[in-house]
């Protein structure tokens, strides 16, 4: 998924676990630097709190460096009040429709955004300016105007900064029961990596925004992709055993501030 994890995934390869796992991982096996202490819990709560403010503000990359990186505390930050059940196993191909206004799509490029499937190529285009995953800072770029029941924080909001300075990657990470949903900003780039097998390849609007979406189900669960261009980049959303008509609400309502 589009999170800190495939930041460094760009930079070094493929194949590492996401956030959650990896904290533990690193914990039980003693690599207890400060890049892995839990932030403090009050810092942490505020900062979801901001990830999910309505008003749309600030210019992406704070000043003030992260005093780890954008690991979440052991216990994950509630957003939203509820319990999200949805069914969502055993699908099959033939249960991927099209959404309504999209269009069945085929080949490399979509409503201005790149399609790869090899993750080489994408590595190389989104790659743009050797950005230092580990140079992360706040960040309150991106807003939500809708969360599934139950939703919690996983990740504080925060960006990675190219060697000069520019925004490069905003990133940000939510569970909703089993449900997993990843957003990130990408500035001056518009691509999709396809590497699951997909059943569903659509483009259409979201937002008023060209946006292309992609959904696989990989062992009869829902894996969906969407990618939004904005005027300086995108807005990659990638959900995982979340239906679709949820994964297009909560993208539909994304927005952010000179993005």
């Amino acid at each position: 998924m589009c999170r800190w994890w495939r930041w460094r995934r760009l930079r070094r390869g493929r194949g590492t676990p996401r956030p959650r796992a990896r904290y533990y991982q690193q914990k039980e096996r003693g690599f207890e630097s400060e890049r892995f202490q839990c932030l403090p819990l009050h810092i942490a709560a505020a900062v979801a709190l901001a990830t999910i403010a309505a008003a749309c503000g600030g210019d992406g990359g704070s000043s003030r460096p992260l005093a780890t990186s954008p690991w979440n505390p052991p216990e994950p930050i509630p957003v939203t009040t509820g319990e999200y059940t949805p069914v969502i196993s055993g699908l099959s191909p033939a249960d991927i429709q099209r959404p309504l206004g999209f269009e069945q799509i085929a080949g490399n490029q979509a409503n201005g955004i790149r399609i790869f499937r090899s993750f080489e190529d994408y590595r190389q285009y989104m790659d743009w300016c050797n950005f230092d995953p580990q140079d992360t800072r706040w960040s309150d770029l991106l807003k939500f105007q809708w969360l599934p029941p139950g939703t919690e924080a996983i990740t504080p909001q925060s960006a990675v900064l190219c060697p000069g300075g520019a925004l490069s990657v905003v990133s940000v990470d939510f569970e909703a029961g089993l449900s997993e949903l990843s957003v990130t900003f990408w500035a001056g780039r518009r691509a999709l990596l396809t590497e699951d097998e997909v059943v569903g390849l659509f483009a259409g609007t979201i937002s008023g925004r060209s946006a292309i979406v992609a959904v696989g189900v990989p062992d009869g669960f829902p894996h969906t992709q969407v990618v939004i261009a904005t005027d300086k980049g995108s807005i990659d959303v990638d959900t995982r055993f979340a239906p679709l008509e949820d994964v297009l609400a909560f993208a539909g309502g994304i927005g952010c501030h000179d993005c």
